[in-house]
């Protein structure tokens, strides 16, 4: 999947920034658990020569179906700025270094 997306200054606290988003992923289902990995890459587009950080993201998650409506989940992903770049794994918070690692673990019920 592909997503493109452009932040122009004066209507976004930031200055232009031109991106497109590349990600896939698979799932693999055996019995109640089912298996997930995913790779996301952005592809930073109008930054001046070895400032774009150009992230890619690593994203693993175990889901085991205690019934219909209740799982338990295990996340982990990883994620690599180029450039010495921050970087982090949410679009929304601030990186604070070139790589980011996270773990989430829980239940979910559905009603």
């Amino acid at each position: 999947m592909v997503r493109d997306f452009k932040t122009v200054a004066g209507k976004a606290l930031t200055p232009d920034v031109e991106a497109t988003t590349y990600w896939g992923g698979v799932n693999y289902k055996i019995n109640a658990a089912t298996l997930t990995g995913a790779i996301y890459h952005v592809n930073v587009k109008n930054v001046a020569g070895g400032k774009d950080a150009d992230p890619t993201m690593y994203v693993a998650r175990y889901r085991y179906a205690l019934s219909k409506r209740t799982d338990l989940y295990v996340s982990a992903a990883y994620v690599k700025a180029k450039n010495g770049q921050l970087t982090g794994l949410s679009r929304d918070d601030a990186g604070f270094g070139e790589t980011q690692r996270g773990f989430v673990t829980g239940m979910q019920h559905r009603f």
